[in-house]
């Protein structure tokens, strides 16, 4: 099969109206804990969405401008990989989510500022060898106006990659694995020389 003929088959399979996920809910993610869990992304106008996690499942009927969202009960703290399935004209699978403590890290170059930054790096490096510590990376950009959607992804915590998560937000989370013993996120909105108004959230 040719690349071009591939191309067209895909997009042929590829509902047209595909239920899709904000860009929080990827593989890697980690939901709140003890605290009812809103789940939302977009879906024809005219299309039941379900979403099922640890058990649970929600429904929603989009709206007219094709905005779905359901909230979860609250969720038990579990560091044991689950699946968060979603269900309209085709079916997403989010591996590999956790449930514990979020936390948001916003703000300029202070907290902008690199792992790889730090003092030690070399032996914090070394030492960043916790999977239940985790980042979603906000791509940065700024606009005039409030953005339905932002770009980024979750990543773990290793020697491999430690080096591009906040330092203020890292320690911080560090801190909380230590005296909480559950999963941490952080998301990770950090802009330096902006003012908060105008990252994209």
């Amino acid at each position: 099969m040719t690349r071009s003929i591939a191309l067209l088959f895909a997009l042929l399979t590829v509902p047209a109206s595909a239920v899709t996920l904000a860009p929080l809910f990827q593989d890697g993610a980690i939901l709140q804990r003890d605290k009812p869990v809103p789940v939302w992304g977009q879906a024809d106008s005219g299309e039941k969405v379900t979403v099922t996690f640890q058990g649970q499942t929600k429904s929603a009927t989009p709206s007219s401008d094709g905005r779905w969202s359901v909230t979860l009960d609250a969720l038990t703290a579990s560091a044991e990989a689950a699946d968060l399935v979603v269900k309209g004209n085709n079916t997403l699978e989010i591996h590999d989510v956790l449930v514990g403590e979020v936390w948001i890290c916003s703000g300029q170059s202070n907290m902008a500022l690199t792992v790889q930054r730090a003092t030690n790096f070399e032996a914090e490096k070394a030492a960043a060898t916790d999977p239940l510590i985790r980042q979603f990376l906000v791509r940065k950009a700024s606009s005039e106006n409030p953005e339905a959607n932002l770009v980024g992804a979750w990543t773990s915590c290793s020697p491999g990659t430690v080096r591009n998560f906040t330092a203020a937000g890292y320690f911080f989370a560090r801190e909380l694995r230590k005296s909480l013993h559950v999963p941490v996120g952080i998301i990770n909105s950090s802009f330096g020389g902006t003012p908060i108004e105008s990252v994209l959230m």
